[in-house]
C-alpha cells in the first residue's frame, strides 16, 4: 500500500504494483492511482553525485529503515504500507510542498530525518521542487517606528523569522548566493526632525540556521543606497551621506556616486569601481544576468532637504567597469523594479503628470557641458541652496503624486512599453516578484500577471502591515 501525504497528511491509499523503474500503477478493480513519475533527472544527479547508487538510511545519516505503520480514523483501521523503498519515499516527500513539513516531521524520526536534511534540501532544489522564500526585513512599523523584525511569507500568512540585531531604516537588502545581506541605512527606532548618522554594518542571514551574522563593513557609510547581485556578488550603489557636518544646516545631506563590491568567498569589499555619473539615492538596482549588467532605475535627489523622485537610467557594465546611461529617462519613478529575462517591469511610483520623458545627452555630451558631478568632491556645497545639483534637470517635481501606472523596458531593443495600470495608485516599495505575478506584499488586491497583463486580487493573502517602507521584499528559491 503507498500512501500519499497531503494537508491532512493522508490524502488515499491504495494497493499498486511495480512496472518498472520508478513506475506504480493501481492493481485492477482498486480505484484510481497516484502516477509516480519515472526517474527524475535531479535523483539521478543526486545519488550520482553523492553515492553513484540509490540512497541508503546510513547515507543519509537517519535511522535504520523500519517497518511504517501509520493507522487512519475510521470504522476500517489498517496498516497502510510496510517498508515503503527509501528511493520511493523520497519520491514522493521530495514533492510535497513546505508548507506541509512541519506535519510530516511529526509523522516519526524517519521523516522527521529526511526533512531536516540537508542533501533532501538539495536534491529537492536540483529537481525543480523548490518554493519561493519570501522575506521582508526590518523597516516600519503603522505608527513610522523603526524596527529588527523579520517576516517570512509561509502560505497565506507572514511569520516571525530571527531579528536584526538593531532596529533599522533607510537599508537595502539583496540575495546573493543563497544568503541574505542588509547593510546600510540607521538603528534609530524613532527619526524626528533629521535623518540619523548612517551605519557601515553589513548582517548576512542564514536561512537554514535562520540566524543573523556580521560580516566586513562597507567603505562608505550610506542610508538609501542601491543594491543588486550579479556573478555571485554584491554590487552597493549611491546612496545618500547623512553624517551631521560642523557649520552646515541640518539638511545639508550629500548624494553619492560611490559604488563598491563585496566577494562573499573572500569577505572583503573592494571600492575600486567606477562611480556614477550621475549621485542619487533610493535607485533601484536591477541585474540581467545573461549581459552582466546592473540597470539602476532612477532614485531620488536631495534638493535643499526635499527629496526628488530621479528618472534617469544609469547601466553598469559589470565586465568592462563601465558605465552608460539610457537615451531616454523613465516614464514613472520611484517604482519597484524586476527583471525577467531581458525585460525590466516598473511598477507604481510617481510622476509629475506635467512633462513628457526627457531624452538624455550621452556621458561624453554631459562631460562636455559639465554636468557630471566629480566623483572626489565631498563638500556638499551642491546642496547648500547656493546651486542646482548635477542632474536637477531630470528630477520630477516634489509634489509628484502616487501613479497606479505600470511600464517594461525592453533592454534589447531599447524601447517602453506601457502595461495595464493598476486598480489604485500605490508607492511600489512593497511590491516582490513571485513566479510569473508581482505582489503587493502590503494589499492582497494588487497582483499583477506578467503574462496576461492584468491585475488581480489575492484576498486569502495576508497583508503586511509591520515592515512599511522596509528593503525590498525578497523571493528568491533559498534552501529553508
Amino acid at each position: 500500500m503507498i500512501s500519499v501525504a497531503a494537508n491532512n497528511l493522508l490524502m488515499f491509499s491504495m494497493p499498486v504494483e511495480k512496472l518498472g523503474k520508478g513506475s506504480w500503477r493501481p492493481i485492477a478493480g482498486t480505484g484510481v492511482g497516484f502516477p509516480i513519475a519515472g526517474p527524475m533527472q535531479m535523483m539521478e544527479d543526486f545519488h550520482a553525485r553523492r553515492w553513484g547508487k540509490p540512497p541508503t538510511p546510513s547515507d543519509l545519516a537517519i535511522p535504520e529503515l523500519e517497518p511504517l505503520a501509520i493507522v487512519v480514523d475510521g470504522p476500517q483501521q489498517q496498516c497502510l504500507f510496510e517498508c515503503l523503498p527509501l528511493d520511493t519515499l523520497l519520491h514522493i516527500l521530495i514533492r510535497l510542498s513546505r508548507v506541509q513539513q512541519p506535519a510530516l516531521v511529526c509523522v516519526c524520526k524517519l521523516w522527521r530525518a529526511i526533512v531536516r536534511n540537508g542533501d533532501f534540501v538539495v536534491a529537492r532544489r536540483s529537481g525543480g521542487f523548490a518554493e519561493p522564500f519570501i522575506v521582508a526585513v526590518a523597516g516600519e512599523d503603522e505608527q513610522r517606528t523603526a524596527h529588527n523584525k523579520v517576516s517570512m511569507l509561509h502560505g497565506n500568512k507572514w511569520l516571525k523569522l530571527a531579528a536584526l540585531p538593531h532596529p533599522t531604516g533607510h537599508h537595502c537588502a539583496v540575495v546573493c548566493n543563497e544568503e541574505i545581506y542588509v547593510l546600510g541605512g540607521h538603528h534609530v527606532p524613532k527619526v524626528m526632525m533629521t535623518n540619523p548618522e548612517p551605519c557601515a554594518c553589513v548582517m548576512v542571514y542564514s536561512p537554514p540556521r535562520n540566524m543573523w551574522r556580521a560580516t566586513n563593513i562597507v567603505t562608505k557609510a550610506r542610508s538609501m543606497p542601491g543594491i543588486a547581485a550579479c556573478g555571485g556578488k554584491v554590487y552597493v550603489f549611491g546612496g545618500m551621506d547623512t553624517t551631521f557636518k560642523m557649520g552646515q544646516w541640518a539638511g545639508s545631506y550629500k548624494d553619492l556616486s560611490h559604488v563598491e563590491v563585496h566577494d562573499p568567498a573572500t569577505h572583503l569589499w573592494d571600492a575600486r569601481l567606477a562611480p556614477m555619473p550621475l549621485k542619487c539615492n533610493s535607485a533601484r538596482a536591477v541585474t540581467i544576468e545573461a549581459t552582466s549588467t546592473i540597470y539602476l532605475m532612477g532614485g531620488e535627489l536631495d534638493i535643499a532637504d526635499d527629496p526628488h523622485k530621479f528618472g534617469v537610467v544609469q547601466v553598469y557594465d559589470v565586465a568592462k567597469n563601465e558605465w552608460r546611461i539610457l537615451e531616454t529617462e523613465m516614464p514613472i519613478a520611484g517604482g519597484a523594479c524586476f527583471a525577467v529575462g531581458a525585460t525590466i517591469y516598473v511598477l507604481g511610483g510617481g510622476t509629475s503628470g506635467r512633462r513628457p520623458p526627457l531624452s538624455v545627452p550621452s556621458l561624453a555630451q554631459m562631460r562636455k557641458d559639465g554636468e557630471l558631478d566629480d566623483p572626489n568632491d565631498d563638500t556638499g556645497e551642491e546642496l547648500t541652496g547656493e546651486g542646482e545639483p548635477k542632474g536637477f534637470a531630470y528630477a520630477f517635481d516634489f509634489d509628484a503624486a502616487e501613479t497606479a501606472e505600470s511600464w517594461c523596458f525592453d533592454t534589447t531593443s531599447g524601447v517602453w512599453t506601457q502595461l495595464a495600470s493598476a486598480p489604485k495608485p500605490h508607492h511600489g516599495v512593497a511590491l516582490y516578484l513571485d513566479g510569473d505575478r508581482i505582489r503587493a506584499a502590503d494589499d492582497p488586491s494588487l497582483n499583477y500577471n506578467i503574462e496576461s497583463n492584468a491585475w488581480e486580487a489575492d484576498p486569502r493573502r495576508q497583508p503586511l502591515k509591520k515592515h512599511l517602507w522596509a528593503a525590498e521584499i525578497m523571493c528568491a528559491p533559498l534552501p529553508f
